[in-house]
């Protein structure tokens, strides 16, 4: 239980510190595409590779050295990347 919470908690954090740069990102076509058609098939295609991700690394196991840290990345960094694309997904567009 407490694995679940640290993984939420550096989840956020990480989510938190990394978000001014990851709006600064241009975001790509198919993404854009894909959003103004409006179908749930992003979020959903997101956390699938992101769990998807996430149980690789499981499998690979702990590690040592750099590969330890590559892994960690991917751990946090994948459930980032697929909330982030659900905010994107679900944000109305802003109209000037």
């Amino acid at each position: 239980m407490t694995e679940l919470l640290l993984l939420a908690v550096t989840v956020v954090a990480t989510g938190v510190l990394v978000g001014p740069l990851l709006r600064r990102v241009m975001l790509p076509d198919w993404l854009m595409r894909a959003r103004q058609r409006g179908r749930p098939g992003g979020p959903v295609s997101a956390w699938v590779a992101a769990g998807g991700l996430m149980g690789l690394c499981w499998l690979i196991g702990e590690q040592r050295g750099l590969v330890g840290f590559l892994l960690l990345l991917v751990w946090v960094g994948a459930p980032v990347m697929a909330a982030r694309i659900s905010a994107l997904w679900f944000r109305r567009e802003r109209t000037a």
